[in-house]
């Protein structure tokens, strides 16, 4: 007869494997799938259980991490005592804890998800315990019982709290488990999954899974509770075998792992006993020695002590006898040494000692309690980030809730980043706060390079960029520079200072040359010979510069020519369209229109306006054309023109306000139509639409601090700008 199972477990397990992919069924060892008994070393309440997990992350993860998540839930599920579902919770919580600390180190687009199920066996029980989205059912012998149905819930990794939903279940022989993700039971395939689990063996179990697929990707584990010896050709006989640990091959076609210590079990429900054996038992003679062998060990052990204790007794008596009557001494050997003189005293030594070890120790004391007191304060603040980022993610992308915890999380990592600089917990925190709150407010970060120091000035500089060719002027010092970018490179032509095109003061066709007001570049257009750039001098003049054509000796052809009727005041910013100049004119309140006769304007100006504009031009601060004229106004206001009458345009949907906009800037193409908007107060540059809504901000670590002026290349796709003194580049997405 057999006996009972040494285990106190009453079932063998089977367990199979299966991966789907692109509805196809991988060959390969299934990558976090795998059963384990209870091993040698565990905890206590850790005996006659098995463990069965299945892991499966999102994204791109490598098989050591699965490896290493596997070995986390082994080894801490072990090794901690108490109840079975204490135990699974603090293994889900050092996988929750592992998968957190290896994703703050990554991008967001880089980073894994777990999605966990563990389910162990203790007798009939079956306690099972699932974070993610996972699917878990038991296919008894007359119905099937679904346990986990967490398609939705959050997965391991993305917070400091691992959230787990608990499951039990109980186990007769013939019963079979399967855990796996939710894409199996997906569609209207229910019947033929319960008709699979329903097989013969754990073999035809994972093919008949095979068949009933759905069109998702997922992996599985199955496990066929087989009665104690089943599989076993020797009933009996007690054989320990080891169930495989993590990584359970898929054989061709499936895996078949036995319990620890097979033996017969009595029928289910009935109360364990050991059965009359039918194998002839030990002979009394053996049974004897077995019993008489133990005995003498201890019966030698006892006399060697005791033999000991005799003689300590016989020795006493003469000693004390030889140490208490008079006379010498005898056989007693006593060594004499020489008294050793008392070492010389330093008071000064003795004094420092006395001052200083105290002194130190209260340092070393304080130094202690600040570094504890500094770890504790730490470690709560990025406790505190980490559940504002849980409760910003659970209150929605797009709510203001979400807003103000993503918020909180910058503040409390800031505080942080105080006692830790770059500590990667605080860092991957507040990058991922600033991510969310970038989403939230449409901000795009660029990345400016920065291509020539101007050095400081007292007034904004204009910049005007045609092609390579960038030209920038300083109203303050009175000069105008050209610059040439060369694209494929990324930097500037040459790395000498940036040569001077004309200057104050300078002598020009026989003329001094005065303050510079404006720059533009005027086109080939309306009457216009040539392209170039024009640049309007204080008093009424013009200085046009073409590229295209040198002068003589082979240097720079400059024209100097008059206006036919200055403005009546200062001109703020004067721009060009098809050949025609445009000067803002706030002193006037008009905006003034000269057309061209060839390359110059010897004519009165055109008044753009019949009657005064919407808005006094006396709060105006920059004017930008694309065929459309855009006027920005010192409050953010921005107006826009059409042949002399306003155009439907609104500035809404800002985040913030614009009341501290600097320049304008549009492609002189009007290919895109967009208008950028430089914000210094608020250090950004906002891109609207042809109407006026907000499209996106964008943003910049470096070169946004200040801003002074800007131009957009549409068809390079670069944003040009001037800030704080620099001159800097940034592609655009």
């Amino acid at each position: 007869m057999n006996s009972s199972s040494p285990t106190g477990v009453p079932f063998v397990p089977a367990v199979g494997t299966l991966r789907v992919t692109d509805g196809e069924r991988a060959e390969e060892p299934v990558a976090g799938a795998g059963a384990m008994a209870t091993p040698r070393r565990s905890a206590s309440g850790r005996l006659r259980e098995h463990l069965f997990v299945l892991m499966h992350l999102t994204g791109q993860p490598s098989p050591p991490l699965y490896q290493e998540l596997c070995d986390i839930v082994s080894q801490t599920y072990w090794s901690t005592a108490g109840g079975i579902t204490a135990a699974l919770r603090v293994a889900a919580g050092a996988v929750n804890r592992h998968l957190l600390r290896a994703n703050l180190d990554l991008e967001p687009a880089q980073r894994s998800y777990g999605n966990l199920i563990c389910a162990v066996l203790s007798g009939d029980e079956v306690y099972l315990l699932e974070a993610g989205s996972v699917w878990a059912s038991v296919r008894h012998r007359n119905w099937q019982e679904s346990l986990l149905h967490g398609q939705d819930g959050p997965a391991l990794g993305g917070g400091a709290a691992a959230r787990i939903r608990l499951s039990h279940a109980t186990a007769a022989v013939g019963d079979t488990m399967v855990l796996t993700s939710p894409a199996l039971a997906e569609g209207e395939r229910s019947e033929d999954i319960t008709r699979a689990l329903g097989g013969a063996s754990v073999e035809d179990i994972v093919d008949g899974l095979y068949e009933a697929r759905s069109a998702g990707d997922y992996v599985g584990l199955v496990v066929r509770f087989n009665g104690w010896g089943a599989d076993t050709d020797e009933p009996g006989i007690i054989q320990p075998v080891a169930i495989p640990i993590f990584n359970v091959p898929a054989p061709a076609p499936t895996a078949h792992v036995p319990a620890v210590e097979p033996a017969t079990s009595p029928e289910q429900g009935r109360r364990w006993r050991s059965e009359p054996s039918d194998t002839p038992g030990p002979t009394l003679g053996k049974r004897m020695g077995d019993f008489a062998r133990p005995v003498g060990a201890l019966a030698r052990r006892a006399g060697r002590v005791l033999a000991s204790v005799a003689v300590a007794l016989t020795r006493a008596p003469r000693a004390l006898a030889q140490r208490i009557l008079p006379g010498a001494a005898r056989g007693l050997r006593r060594r004499k040494r020489a008294a050793r003189p008392a070492p010389p005293e330093n008071r000064t030594v003795m004094i420092a000692l006395a001052i200083g070890i105290p002194v130190v120790v209260a340092i070393l004391v304080a130094v202690a309690y600040t570094q504890y007191g500094t770890d504790a304060r730490f470690d709560a603040l990025i406790g505190m980030a980490q559940s504002e980022a849980i409760r910003a993610q659970a209150a929605g992308g797009a709510s203001e809730e979400a807003r103000e915890r993503w918020e909180a999380v910058l503040s409390l990592t800031a505080q942080a980043d105080e006692m830790r600089p770059e500590d990667p917990a605080a860092t991957g925190l507040r990058d991922q706060a600033q991510a969310a709150l970038d989403q939230l407010d449409g901000v795009v970060r660029l990345h400016p390079i920065k291509l020539y120091e101007l050095g400081s000035g007292t007034k904004p500089r204009q910049l005007v960029v045609r092609g390579q060719m960038i030209l920038v002027l300083d109203p303050s010092d009175g000069w105008v520079a050209e610059l040439t970018y060369d694209q494929a490179s990324g930097s500037l032509v040459g790395d000498e200072a940036a040569p001077v095109l004309i200057s104050t003061g300078q002598e020009l066709g026989r003329e001094t040359v005065g303050a510079l007001l404006g720059l533009t570049w005027v086109d080939l257009a309306g009457g216009r010979q040539t392209s170039g750039v024009v640049i309007l001098e204080a008093g009424g003049a013009i200085i046009s510069y073409d590229p295209a054509s040198g002068g003589e000796g082979g240097g720079r052809r400059l024209v100097r020519t008059r206006l036919g009727s200055p403005p009546s005041g200062v001109p703020l910013s004067i721009g060009s369209y098809e050949g025609r100049l445009y000067m803002l004119d706030p002193g006037g309140n008009q905006l003034w229109r000269y057309v061209p006769s060839g390359d110059t304007y010897p004519e009165n100006p055109e008044a753009y306006f019949a009657e005064s504009p919407p808005l006094p031009f006396d709060g105006a601060v920059h004017m930008a054309i694309d065929g459309y004229i855009y006027v920005l106004y010192d409050d953010g206001t921005v107006l826009k023109f059409l042949g002399g009458q306003p155009e439907p345009f609104e500035v809404r949907g800002v985040p913030g306000d614009l009341s501290q906009a600097v320049a304008l800037a549009v492609d002189p193409s009007g290919r895109g139509r967009q208008i950028y908007v430089a914000d210094r107060g608020n250090q950004r540059v906002v891109r609207l639409s042809p109407d006026g809504a907000f499209e996106v901000q964008y943003r910049a670590d470096e070169g946004f601090a200040e801003l002074e002026s800007l131009a957009i290349d549409q068809t390079t796709g670069r944003l040009y700008l001037i800030n704080e003194g620099h001159l800097y580049v940034a592609p655009l997405p």
